[in-house]
C-alpha cells in the first residue's frame, strides 16, 4: 500500500470512532476505534520504517513488528479457543481453571445445582454453559475470553 492510502484509513477509523463516540455518548467507543487505529497504523509504520538507514528506527521498527506479531496471533489463538468452546463436543482439560466434579441429571434439579454454583464460583453474576458429548458441560464466568474469565467443567449423570 501506498502512504496516502494508510493516511486514510488511518483518517477513516479515526472518524469512524469520532462519529460512533458521539452517537453512542461513549468514551468506550470511542477510545476503542482508536486503538484499532493505532495499532493498524503502527502496523504500517513499522513495515515502512524496517527500510530506513537509521539503525535506531530500524530497531524500534523491528520491535513494533515483532509485538505487533503476537498480538495478531495471541488474537487467533483466542478466537479458535473461543470457536473450539462454542462448537466442540469436547473441551481440552488443560485449559480448565477446576472440574467441580458430578451434578445429578434429574430434569429440574441440575438447574438448583447451576444455580447454586454459579453463586459460589461467579460472583460478578454472567455464566455460560456450553454441553459437550458424554454428558460433559463447560461453564465459563467472568468473561467471554479464556484468559479473562474462570472455566469449569462439570459431569451431568442421570439420576436413574
Amino acid at each position: 500500500m501506498n502512504k496516502w492510502l494508510d493516511q486514510t484509513l488511518f483518517g477513516l477509523w479515526c472518524a469512524m470512532g469520532v462519529g460512533l463516540g458521539i452517537l453512542s455518548r461513549s468514551w468506550v467507543m470511542f477510545g476503542s476505534f482508536m486503538l484499532v487505529a493505532c495499532f493498524l497504523a503502527s502496523g504500517t509504520w513499522a513495515a515502512r520504517s524496517m527500510k530506513s538507514e537509521n539503525v535506531a528506527v530500524r530497531r524500534g521498527a523491528t520491535t513494533v513488528a515483532i509485538i505487533y506479531i503476537m498480538l495478531v496471533c495471541f488474537g487467533f489463538l483466542m478466537t479458535i479457543e473461543r470457536i473450539y468452546l462454542v462448537n466442540g463436543s469436547s473441551y481440552p482439560g488443560w485449559l480448565v481453571r477446576k472440574d467441580v466434579g458430578n451434578f445429578n441429571d434429574d430434569g429440574v434439579g441440575n438447574i438448583h445445582q447451576i444455580s447454586d454454583f454459579s453463586k459460589a464460583y461467579c460472583p460478578s453474576g454472567g455464566m455460560e454453559v456450553f454441553g459437550k458429548d458424554n454428558g460433559l458441560y463447560v461453564m465459563r464466568c467472568g468473561g467471554m475470553l479464556w484468559y479473562e474469565a474462570n472455566t469449569y467443567t462439570a459431569h451431568f449423570k442421570d439420576a436413574k
